[in-house]
């Protein structure tokens, strides 16, 4: 078993009836016995997307969430709220390859993903657009064009107070 305390990991697990593979992941708990998955944590929750094969998504206090195949994800938020969606199951752990691809998710999440790959300190001048929803494509290699593409899809705006501080509002 394996805990993630913080960030994302991809797992390509070989399969064993006798000794299923568990990550756990705040309250979350993913059972496998024989897939390739990712996992990801992050303020609003965690998510769980399935490349090939099955696994189990579990929380405490609440048993079994769902059973996700090749091509589905879950997010489960902090608050409880389980979100279900397919996924191009080539999309999967594609962050590895310095890629990002999201679907519905909120630009807070998106934005805390880039900030992994620049020094900066991204803040958000007011939530309306960190809770707007986005779906894209991003290329990590270049994650300030990133941050703006992401950002002007809802209309927001980017101010750069240095090269170490990024604001988003909208505009």
């Amino acid at each position: 078993s394996v805990a993630l305390l913080s960030g994302q990991a991809f797992f390509e697990v070989m399969p064993s009836l006798q000794r299923p593979f568990l990550v756990k992941a705040d309250a979350i708990t993913v059972r496998v016995t024989g897939t390739a998955f990712d996992v990801a944590t992050s303020k609003a929750g965690v998510v769980v997307a399935v490349r090939s094969g099955s696994v189990n998504v579990s929380e405490e206090g609440r048993g079994v969430v769902a059973d996700l195949t090749a091509g589905q994800q879950m997010q489960i938020s902090l608050n409880g709220m389980v979100a279900r969606s397919a996924i191009s199951s080539d999309d999967v752990g594609v962050w590895r390859d310095h890629r990002l691809v999201v679907y519905n998710r909120s630009i807070r999440d998106v934005v805390q993903q880039i900030a992994r790959y620049t020094n900066a300190a991204i803040l958000f001048g007011d939530s309306r657009i960190a809770d707007q929803l986005v779906t894209a494509t991003i290329d990590l290699r270049h994650p300030r064009e990133a941050l703006r593409a992401v950002v002007d899809l809802k209309y927001g705006q980017i101010t750069e107070i240095s090269p170490y501080i990024v604001v988003i509002s909208s505009k």
